[in-house]
């Protein structure tokens, strides 16, 4: 359903619709737009709608959520979007608000993920480990839901474009949680 509307919206200005893998241009005004509208029209709650539709079309669900991200900044419609994305990723219900202190967190997450010159100066300062160490301290400070950072980071960690090396950070969370463990008394 969401291909064929793709390409009736692209038709529609006798050009060939823009899916979400084309280089990212689904996410360029119109197209995105015209989704948005048609969502809202058609769906008690058109964020986790849009976001069912764009599931089947997205090859990289980090790099879309990033492109969103960063799209979201200038276009508050997208949030609805985004929330209903991360919160698959935390494996939460949706409930269409956008509100929560949780997607604040959530995106403030993604900022410090991307910030380059954060991660390079905490890790020229205390080493990789105490560098993750400091990461991990600073997402809990936003929640201490451990569990909704794991699955957050767990979902990036492949991604390469981060600054921080995701792959290790989750790793280091995962010792981290087995040493804790390891010196509990039963």
């Amino acid at each position: 359903m969401w291909a064929k509307l793709l390409y009736m919206l692209g038709s529609s200005e006798n050009e060939q619709a823009d899916s979400p893998h084309n280089n990212g241009t689904a996410l360029k005004d119109t197209s995105l737009g015209n989704l948005i509208a048609f969502a809202k029209f058609s769906s008690i709650i058109p964020s986790e709608s849009l976001l069912n539709g764009f599931q089947n079309e997205i090859t990289n669900e980090v790099k879309f959520a990033v492109q969103l991200h960063e799209l979201s900044k200038s276009n508050v419609g997208l949030n609805g979007l985004l929330c209903a994305l991360f919160q698959s990723w935390i494996g939460k219900p949706f409930d269409g608000g956008v509100d929560s202190v949780e997607f604040a967190s959530l995106k403030k997450a993604l900022d410090l993920l991307k910030d380059d010159g954060c991660w390079r100066e905490l890790e020229k300062l205390y080493g990789k480990d105490k560098a993750f160490s400091l990461v991990l301290d600073i997402l809990f400070e936003m929640s201490n839901d451990e569990f909704m950072w794991y699955r957050f980071l767990r979902n990036l960690q492949y991604d390469t474009s981060f600054s921080i090396p995701l792959i290790e950070l989750v790793e280091f969370l995962r010792t981290t949680w087995r040493h804790k463990l390891s010196s509990t008394k039963i």
